[in-house]
């Protein structure tokens, strides 16, 4: 009889442990992270990193890594979404968060296109209390200033801009109208965009704005050296940026 209870025991615990039960030591979850907790599938695991949805669309950039995954729409995501819009403190703000998910190549926004997006199973925990470190410091926390195009040098009192944030987000200054859009890197490799601009016209800078914008929709590669950030595309530098510290 001992036996049998011990083996009854054991079986129990297993399947506790396959519907993804929580133990005493898993993490204890905020109050805007759902209270159920649904069980998972086998290949779903932890991820942390910053969530950030804005324009009906949500983004997930892992802790370290600095990989950003579109977020799949799912009944998980949408309780994510509802957590982050609770615990954020304004519009469009990185929030560090856990959830349980996995990685799925799904159709992408544009037509006959595919890409690797974040499949979120099971919310964990919106904000997540954990250090959620980004690659890439060195670009972050600057204004880089346009010293050339394609070469030749940019004068004049309001040159283009940029300006990376953690969360994967880029804006600036192309000349003329100003924009926003994403961006990834990881040390050698860089792509910019879709960018959205704002559609102001201008008398002057309308020339060096669209070779601002032509240059950033072909960067694939950069590398920063003290304070200069070259922007390159094969080889070819298209352009270079001065570092000015933000306040």
């Amino acid at each position: 009889m001992s036996t049998h209870r011990f083996l009854l025991a054991a079986l129990t615990a297993l399947m506790l442990a396959a519907c993804g039960e929580k133990t005493e030591d898993s993490t204890v979850t905020t109050d805007s992270t759902p209270t159920y907790q649904a069980p998972v599938p086998a290949e779903s695991r932890l991820i942390a990193g910053h969530y950030r949805y804005m324009a009906d669309a949500a983004v997930f950039t892992g802790c370290h890594t600095g990989q950003r995954w579109p977020v799949a729409p799912t009944a998980a995501a949408a309780d994510l979404e509802r957590a982050y819009l609770d615990a954020r403190s304004v519009p469009g703000e990185s929030l560090v968060v856990s959830v349980y998910g996995h990685i799925e190549v799904m159709a992408g926004m544009e037509a006959g296109t595919e890409m690797p997006h974040l499949v979120v199973d099971r919310v964990e925990q919106v904000p997540a209390d954990i250090d959620c470190p980004l690659p890439n410091a060195e670009l972050h926390g600057r204004k880089w200033q346009a010293e050339s195009l394609a070469g030749d040098s940019i004068s004049g009192d309001n040159p283009p801009w940029l300006s990376f944030s953690e969360d994967g987000t880029v804006q600036g200054f192309a000349g003329c109208n100003r924009f926003t859009g994403s961006y990834s890197y990881n040390g050698t490799d860089m792509d910019i965009g879709p960018l959205a601009m704002t559609r102001m016209a201008c008398r002057d800078g309308a020339e060096t704005e669209k070779n601002v914008v032509d240059a950033l929709n072909r960067v694939s590669e950069a590398d920063i050296e003290g304070d200069l950030l070259r922007l390159r595309h094969g080889g070819d530098t298209l352009m270079e940026l001065r570092g000015i510290a933000l306040p």
